[in-house]
Order: structure tokens, then sequence, then C-alpha cells
């Protein structure tokens, strides 16, 4: 089902570049939406955001080739060192 178009044609935000974030935003775009991912502490490379994840998780690679995806999408918009004050919205 193709939910590209009409009510869901805004962009859909991410809050947190988790574990959790990082795929979610990573799905949601590879299914053809815009994705805004927010994260309050500023990350500014790979190896810094893996270093911030729980490693005994996943291993440090897996975590660094996803935040990779999320950095090279011309879907997701990525802002780090961002605080969410609001948000508001309805269908």
């Amino acid at each position: 089902m193709d939910m590209t178009g009409g009510l869901f044609s805004s962009r859909i935000l991410v809050i947190g570049e988790g574990w959790t974030g990082i795929t979610t935003a990573n799905e949601i775009a590879e299914q053809g939406f815009q994705v805004l991912l927010i994260e309050e502490n500023k990350m500014d490379s790979e190896e810094e955001a893996a270093y911030w994840k729980p490693s005994f998780y996943l291993d440090k690679k897996t975590l660094q080739d996803a935040y990779a995806s999320v950095k090279q999408s011309d879907r997701i918009e990525y802002l780090s060192g961002t605080r969410l004050q609001g948000c508001q919205g309805g269908v």
C-alpha cells in the first residue's frame, strides 16, 4: 500500500538517534517518506555516534554503518544538538 500521498505527505519526525531511532529513520526513508531525525546530543561523526551507543548490543561497525546510512540518505534530514521544544499536528 502506497501511503506517501494524501494524509501522509508530511515529514515523519523521529526523536533520538539511538539504535531504534536510526533504524526507524532508515526504514521509513526506504519506504519513500521524508524523515526529520533529531538528537539532543551533538554527534559529528559515525565514530562518535557509535561510541555513545550500547555496543554490548551491537558491534561498532553495525552502528557506524547504520549512522552513515542516515547521513547519506536524501530522504532524512538529520539535526544533532537539537532539543524539541514543542510539537503539534493533526489529521
